[in-house]
């Protein structure tokens, strides 16, 4: 058996330093979007506790609503359509897999009991 070789070997070629890169990129773009939303949510607790009482300072509602929900959305999409992603891939996975079976037809000889 020397000498055989899997057949299918898949091996994921990298770049040097481009995992690195990505999951440094990755970590930015979840802290800064986490300090944004913490950013919105401390604004519209300072309007609450400070200004909500006379009615003061309006302008601080919306800004901190759009800062605490514009996060949520970035995160809903990039989850939505990594997911979106997996679910077409697996489709055409599947569908070549489909393609690829091959079909097997079994027969059987029918024998009638009884005897003559």
């Amino acid at each position: 058996m020397e000498g055989l070789e899997p057949v299918h070997t898949h091996k994921k070629e990298e770049t040097p330093g481009t995992s690195g890169t990505a999951t440094a990129a990755w970590l930015l773009v979840g802290a800064s979007l986490l300090l944004l939303g913490l950013g919105g949510a401390a604004l519209l607790v300072w309007w609450a506790l400070v200004f909500h009482p006379s009615n003061q300072q309006l302008w601080m509602v919306p800004v901190s609503l759009v800062l605490l929900g514009t996060p949520m959305v970035a995160w809903l999409s990039i989850f939505t359509s990594s997911a979106c992603r997996r679910f077409d891939m697996m489709r055409t996975m599947r569908a070549r897999s489909m393609q690829e079976q091959p079909v097997i037809v079994v027969q059987t000889e029918r024998t009638e009991m009884g005897g003559s």
